[in-house]
């Protein structure tokens, strides 16, 4: 009953972070005071780590709410009486995620800074990682979705994308391919080692699915080498917390930008709910 992602998300919370800190606990053990000393002890550390990756407070609330799942299920069997882990006391404060996205002008600097280092700090090109980001700045396909493509969802012949895992109602949704996505799809295809209709658009050498994390890793260099590259140009440096979500409202922006209704717009990303596509509508025609 749980999708992949879940589980994923579920055990990074509990291998990363809640187990090293309440394996030896008994549940009488796990108090309000000691889910606090939780919470303190995630920030402490996130002030003490100088390399990798830190803990927003957004995610350290995400690892509490995690663990409000599992003490809510201690409840409701009988095992304590109350969850000590509920309520927005327990949580830290956030603020409103920046949403970002590219501008025209620098998508074309983006993709041509999608290369594989060398030794040497020399560099070569990387088509897979480039046709990759090509396609969810051109079909706003979420990660997971972009991961799970294979070559029979995608129809050159007809200029389309099947989205199978979708999270529409229908279970599916269909995605126009703009024709100069499909040119750069094609030639991708002819050259990759795996193109059999089960295969992965965008396999790994070994034939297998990337990972999420591989991707953003990715998708950060080549902002940082954007960047470079536009220090002495006119056109405005890319947002550096540019994620993979980015590319997907980029599609969003493109598509108003080409004229498309917000109900095309919402039916393209596969969206129930207007609210972001309206939100980004309105910049754009108010910018």
């Amino acid at each position: 009953e749980v999708s992949p992602r879940s589980v994923e998300d579920y055990r990074w919370g509990l291998t990363r972070h809640l187990l090293p800190f309440f394996k030896d606990h008994h549940l009488s053990q796990i108090t309000i005071a000691e889910v606090d000393r939780y919470r303190t002890h995630k920030v402490r550390e996130r002030e003490q780590r100088k390399h990798g990756r830190s803990l927003s407070n957004s995610s350290i609330n995400e690892t509490l709410n995690l663990l409000a799942q599992v003490l809510e299920m201690a409840v409701e069997y009988g095992h304590i009486q109350f969850n000590p882990a509920r309520g927005r006391r327990r949580r830290l404060k956030t603020t409103q995620p920046k949403r970002t996205w590219l501008e025209p002008e620098q998508i074309k600097p983006l993709l041509d800074a999608t290369v594989r280092g060398l030794r040497g700090e020399k560099t070569m090109p990387d088509p897979r990682m480039r046709t990759l980001f090509a396609t969810a700045i051109c079909t706003g396909l979420r990660i997971g979705e972009l991961l799970a493509l294979r070559w029979q969802d995608v129809n050159l012949a007809q200029g389309r994308l099947i989205v199978l895992d979708s999270k529409t109602d229908a279970g599916l949704r269909e995605i126009d391919l703009w024709p100069e996505l499909r040119d750069v799809l094609a030639s991708y295809k002819a050259a990759a080692e795996h193109a059999q209709p089960s295969d992965y658009v965008f396999a790994t050498t070994t034939g297998k699915a990337d990972t999420r994390s591989n991707i953003s890793r990715r998708l950060k260099r080549a902002v940082q080498r954007a960047n470079e590259a536009l220090a002495d140009k006119d056109t405005p440096a890319i947002p550096p917390e540019l994620t993979p979500h980015s590319l997907r409202r980029t599609f969003a922006s493109l598509l108003y930008l080409r004229g498309e209704s917000p109900v095309y717009v919402m039916h393209q990303m596969g969206h129930s709910d207007p609210k972001l596509a309206l939100q980004i509508y309105t910049k754009i025609t108010t910018e």
